[in-house]
């Protein structure tokens, strides 16, 4: 929820991009792709903090635990290899 938040308020807020101020020296995007990372990035952590309080409450500590180290880093990796598409659609030319 934290990440979520920031970049929300980021977007909303300070009317700032906090993914392109941070990232902007290393990918070089439109500005309709930051725009597309950035509410793509905040869905995903929505998500993620609902499946981890759903996890949360529901097992044990260490299945919990076990999903926290085995579960989540599979999840982000995938999304991420996801938002490549992303990348590669809106990236600029030098």
């Amino acid at each position: 929820m934290l990440f979520a938040g920031v970049l929300f308020f980021g977007k909303y807020i300070t009317r700032k991009n906090l993914l392109k101020m941070f990232f902007q020296n290393k990918i070089n995007l439109k500005n309709e792709g930051w725009k597309r990372l950035n509410y793509y990035w905040i869905y995903f952590f929505l998500f993620v903090a609902t499946l981890n309080e759903i996890v949360w409450r529901t097992q044990s500590e260490l299945f919990w635990v076990n999903f926290k180290v085995w579960g989540l880093l599979p999840i982000t990796i995938l999304f991420t290899a996801c938002t490549f598409p992303v990348i590669k659609k809106y990236k600029l030319e030098k």
